[in-house]
């Protein structure tokens, strides 16, 4: 079971992206923000083994950052997965697709937040920190 941890420093977050540039940009700014355990997967079948293997290990994600648009396994097919064995933890979806069904289809899906990109860095830092900060309270 996912719990969210009390401060920043100890979050666990799994970025699922199979673009490198956007992993950087991402591992980056949560960085800034004094969040540093952090996993890196490049699909959605990766991603469901890090979460396999961290759960095992005792150390559960309890923050996701997940596109949509990816091989082998999309955001959407890897959110629904994850949602099937943990409710907690917090997802967050990005994407580039802007039509509210996309978006409805992420939340019913079990995506907590949608990031529409191109992502700016201050405005990500922004969303980010403020999504981290929401589920840090509501804990």
């Amino acid at each position: 079971m996912t719990t969210v941890p009390a401060n920043r420093a100890d979050l666990n977050v799994l970025i699922v992206d199979d673009e490198s540039l956007f992993q950087r940009l991402i591992k980056s700014t949560l960085g800034f923000m004094s969040v540093h355990k952090i996993t890196i997967a490049a699909d959605g079948k990766e991603g469901l083994q890090a979460v396999q293997a961290n759960e095992q290990a005792g150390n559960p994600f309890n923050g996701l950052i997940v596109d949509w648009d990816m091989p082998v396994m999309d955001g959407i097919q890897f959110v629904e997965a994850f949602r099937k064995t943990d409710k907690a933890a917090v997802v967050i979806m990005v994407t580039a697709r802007t039509s509210a069904a996309d978006f409805n289809e992420a939340k019913r899906k079990g995506a907590d937040y949608f990031f529409m990109k191109p992502l700016d860095p201050a405005m990500l830092k922004l969303r980010l920190g403020a999504a981290i900060d929401a589920a840090l309270k509501n804990r």
